[in-house]
């Protein structure tokens, strides 16, 4: 009988919702869409992959799907600067928009 942990994947990545408030400095960022579903129920989401100066959890690396977040990291100007250098560090945090809703954001930490 095959024991279920044969089946188990590593990831070279965390979320980062798990390292909560913590300071990170961004080193570089890559598009990494989150696929859920199958066939023509199949919906993406945009997300990015996070490479960081620092480890969390025995990983540099950091993903994420916020929206406000991987707005952020794709814009041109950003992926310009982090093409000479390092952003950071930073931290994300919650704020609440002109219309009340919660979102999360990176700031200078």
């Amino acid at each position: 009988m095959t024991k279920i942990s044969t089946f188990e994947t590593t990831s070279n990545s965390i979320s980062l919702a798990k390292i909560g408030m913590k300071p990170f400095t961004i080193v570089s960022v890559e598009n990494s869409d989150y696929e859920e579903g199958t066939g023509d129920n199949k919906t993406s989401t945009p997300g990015v992959k996070i490479t960081t100066a620092e480890e969390f959890e025995g990983v540099n690396v950091l993903h994420t799907t916020r929206t406000a977040i991987v707005s952020k990291l794709t814009a041109a100007a950003v992926l310009e600067a982090l093409q000479v250098g390092s952003i950071g560090p930073v931290k994300c945090v919650k704020a609440t928009s002109g219309n009340g809703k919660d979102y999360f954001k990176l700031v200078d930490a």
